[in-house]
């Protein structure tokens, strides 16, 4: 019968392997042995070849990413270590054994990182209700004295100037409105057990009058509400009375922090109340908004506050150690110059090791993590004198090369560094470091051989074929939930690869050839999409970052549909699940129209590539106008892109233009563009056709227009990134 040597979860304990191993020292011997970040199957491959012993993993473990090092340990000591940091089991098969990671160790794990969520999301919301008690009751005077207070703020802005501070005065005051006062009692009437079960970037939305796609509040807040409307009242007189008004600049009108913009009707009558709640993910927390409307629609005030999010637990954030006698951790030249290229360089550059760049670009050969953290824990546990044993995690990589500098002292670096993703303990002779929520980070790992075939294609800095975007959108996580592929291609190129919506890039590749061709010719029923692509289209109009828009309904020319300008015109009915507020309808229509535009594809300037279609940018006529302005006016923009606009590469786009009609008056739009520099011709700008050249003139002159008084240094450096 197969034998299971168990771990506790979740805690430092040791597994004793002297009976399963053998009682002789021969059999436990002793391990020498320092392993950079790596897969697990890798690692345990070669500390079993170490100990003459078959170690193997399975579907669990296999993927996890391990880095320790051995001085004379034991072997049953290394396997416990490993098997403890890893939240795993060791199971004898015959003379080897398999970690594994059992189903109960696996529920713990997620148990236990739910109950994390609700106990933050509890202390955010107790920690808004002390703020709550420790204000004035509410009154007119106390009306009367935040006006005079917002005022105050709002006569100290800066035109020209850094207003975060007094932005963040406005955050401050905001939770003084009735809104604010109103947003906190109603959180704090919520279940935290619901908050932390909602789906990420779902909006779930609360309603005093919910539709089929709401909830309803709960009883209490009927109260709060009423409140709030009174309170209301008084503070519409007091803004009315001091004149309130947000600043302008330049007919830009700045929010004066959560306050906004007091262009809202505070004196209507409230008619529905929203709470509207994003769970943003691990470490960001809950984004709560309540809004209320009248009764065409408008908003009369609103709310914003997060709850839940990473360092609001009430504890104070890591800090680095006082200056300590000790050794430094120090950083690879090459690695530094990989951080610079990403951080300062466009394009790429001649300043890079080409096995530096052969490493990048093939992750599953040569785990990321092996390039930036691994490297500093081995010298912190030599600089210690410890064994050492980690597990791993992309969160951890991105964490750690944002925070890489040439050199940095071994309790600052287990401290800060470290610990934004993880926790390190130094007890008993080793140093342990374990992820802060392992079950979720495992989750959203990703697939190196995917990662690996992405940086190639990126690294010869081609645009990407639609294909080749939807394929990687399927295959890699989204850069919410992990951003190391984003990282990685920073290191090659600067521009962004992720300027789609990734759900509509999945949507596509999901698109079968006779479905494209029915949008094509008439359009597809929403009904006879799979359950897959209807729920990326659920996503695409639920999700907080909503694409719906609105159309006017066909009638007679210049006419204008009272039902359709009430719409319009309506806050309220932005939100999608007032608008469609029973789903997406089944009679939907989905068409596609496909066109083709010219453009030119320009590579950046003072880099070590030659027009080839390497490292560069796509643009309009429109968007060559306004970067040759801006290369034309350094003095108005020294920070902006500078392209090499001698030559070029030109030719046809491919633009794709999906409609989705939900109903005669809401749709959505999504658009695509499909690239093969393959059929473009090399050009100058005298070369370009006469009409591409006229809309390149008629952009620049209307920057000329624009920007014809600013002076330098009004725009804060000016505009810095892609021409996109």
């Amino acid at each position: 019968m197969d034998r299971l040597i168990k771990c506790p979860v979740l805690a430092v304990a040791f597994c004793s392997f002297g009976v399963a191993l053998g009682a002789s020292s021969q059999s436990d011997t002793k391990i020498t042995l320092t392993m950079p970040a790596t897969n697990a199957a890798l690692a345990l491959k070669k500390l079993g070849a170490a100990a003459h012993v078959q170690l193997l993993t399975s579907p669990q473990t296999a993927k996890d990413v391990v880095c320790f090092q051995f001085k004379d340990v034991p072997l049953s000591g290394a396997m416990s270590r490993i098997a403890d940091v890893v939240h795993g089991t060791w199971k004898r098969e015959g003379s080897a054994y398999r970690l594994i990671r059992t189903s109960s160790q696996q529920n713990a794990e997620t148990r236990i990182e739910f109950n994390e969520t609700v106990a933050l999301v509890r202390k955010s919301i107790q920690k808004r209700a002390n703020e709550l008690n420790r204000m004035r009751q509410w009154s007119e005077t106390e009306s009367e004295a935040l006006a005079s207070d917002v005022k105050s703020l709002i006569n100290t802005f800066k035109p020209n100037g850094d207003n975060r501070d007094w932005s963040r005065k406005g955050d401050e005051l905001s939770a003084h409105t009735p809104i604010g006062r109103a947003l906190t009692k109603v959180v704090a009437a919520l279940d935290p057990v619901e908050l932390a079960s909602l789906p990420q970037r779902m909006k779930a939305v609360w309603s005093s009058n919910p539709t089929p796609m709401q909830k309803p509040f709960p009883s209490e807040i009927a109260q709060i509400a009423d409140d709030f409307v009174k309170a209301q009242a008084d503070w519409a007189n007091s803004i009315d009375k001091h004149q309130i008004k947000a600043p302008t600049v330049g007919g830009g009108i700045y929010y004066v922090g959560g306050l906004g913009l007091f262009r809202d009707n505070p004196g209507g009558n409230v008619s529905v109340i929203l709470l509207t709640v994003n769970s943003q993910g691990p470490n960001y927390g809950f984004y709560c908004e309540l809004t209320a409307f009248d009764a065409k629609g408008m908003q009369i005030a609103k709310a914003t506050e997060v709850l839940g999010a990473s360092g609001d637990d009430g504890k104070a954030p890591h800090a680095a150690s006082a200056p300590m006698d000790e050794e430094k951790i120090e950083v690879d030249a090459d690695v530094l110059a990989l951080i610079a290229n990403r951080s300062t360089t466009p394009g790429r550059t001649k300043n890079l090791a080409g096995s530096l760049i052969g490493k990048i670009t093939r992750p599953e050969e040569f785990e990321p993590l092996s390039i930036f953290l691994s490297p500093k824990l081995i010298q912190a546990a030599n600089i210690k004198k410890l064994n050492m044993v980690a597990d791993l995690t992309d969160d951890m990589f991105t964490t750690d090369v944002y925070k890489t500098t040439k050199e940095t002292s071994v309790d600052e670096f287990l401290r800060k560094d470290v610990g934004s993703a993880g926790t390190a303990e130094l007890k008993g002779g080793w140093l342990t470091v374990r992820p802060k929520r392992p079950s979720e980070c495992r989750s959203r790992q990703a697939n190196r051989t995917a990662l690996g075939k992405f940086l190639r294609k990126w690294l010869t800095g081609r645009p990407l074929s639609l294909d080749d975007l939807a394929a990687f959108a399927a295959s890699l996580p989204e850069s919410y939930d992990n951003q190391m592929p984003t990282c990685m291609s920073g290191f090659l190129r600067r521009e962004s690869y992720d300027e789609y919506d990734p759900n509509m890039l999945r949507f596509y590749g999901l698109l079968t050839p006779d479905q494209k061709s029915a949008m094509a010719n008439g359009g597809l029923a929403c009904s006879s999409l799979g359950a897959a692509e209807l729920e990326l289209v659920n996503r695409m109009v639920y999700q907080v970052q909503s694409q719906i828009g609105y159309v006017p309904p066909k009638g007679l020319p210049g006419q204008q549909d009272q039902a359709y300008l009430d719409l319009i015109r309506s806050e309220l009915m932005r939100e999608p699940t007032e608008c469609l507020p029973t789903g997406v309808p089944p009679q939907g229509l989905i068409t596609l129209g496909t066109t083709n535009s010219n453009v030119v594809f320009v590579s950046i300037a003072d880099t070590d590539v030659a027009i080839n279609g390497t490292s560069g940018y796509t643009l309009s006529a429109a968007d060559l106008g306004r970067m040759k302005f801006y290369q034309d006016r350094p003095d108005l923009f020294p920070r902006a892109i500078r392209l090499n606009l001698n030559r070029f590469l030109f030719g046809r786009q491919v633009n794709m233009n999906f409609t989705f009609q939900f109903t005669p008056s809401v749709m959505m739009i999504q658009t695509l563009d499909d690239t093969n520099l393959d059929d473009f011709r090399t050009m100058t700008l005298d070369d370009l056709p006469d009409d591409f050249k006229k809309q390149l003139q008629e952009s620049y002159n209307h920057y000329v227009q624009r920007y014809a008084n600013t002076k330098p240094g009004q725009l804060n450096g000016g505009d810095s990134g892609p021409p996109l």
